[in-house]
């Protein structure tokens, strides 16, 4: 889709905003850009009358109701239910903190490194086996 240098549209909810709104500001390039908030209810109120249209001319896909008997519906709204006990709460909010404490003292009192290396891979553990073979020959 390109824009256009002229206020003639190329689409048909474009040409029906501006055929609704005696204006062709919407589509204009020369125009400041049209005001959300005064365009909104134009296109609400179209889409209202192109879906009632539609709904209107295929009224075969509907099913007629009987008149004589009644219908049982039922209803369901979602709702969202949180249900905690204050007991619970109380010992979660324990466990948290008791998670929070460790990590802390751990973290503040953690031994410092004593290797020159850490021993990750196989090769790093043979290097450090020769290394401290050759200290003790040494």
């Amino acid at each position: 889709m390109q824009w256009h240098n002229t206020t003639v549209s190329s689409d048909r909810l474009n040409d029906l905003l501006t055929f609704t709104t005696n204006s062709n500001a919407i589509v204009s390039p020369t125009s400041p850009i049209p005001d959300p908030s005064a365009l909104i209810p134009a296109v609400e109120s179209l889409y209202r009358q192109i879906f009632a249209t539609i709904l209107g001319l295929n009224q075969q896909v509907f099913t007629p109701g009987y008149s004589s008997s009644t219908v049982t519906v039922t209803i369901t709204t979602p709702t969202t239910r949180i249900l905690m006990s204050q007991p619970m709460f109380l010992m979660t909010l324990t466990v948290l903190g008791l998670d929070i404490i460790i990590a802390i003292l751990y973290y503040s009192n953690r031994p410092k490194r004593f290797l020159p290396i850490m021993p990750t891979t196989i090769a790093r553990i043979a290097g450090l086996v020769v290394a401290m073979r050759r200290r003790r020959a040494g």
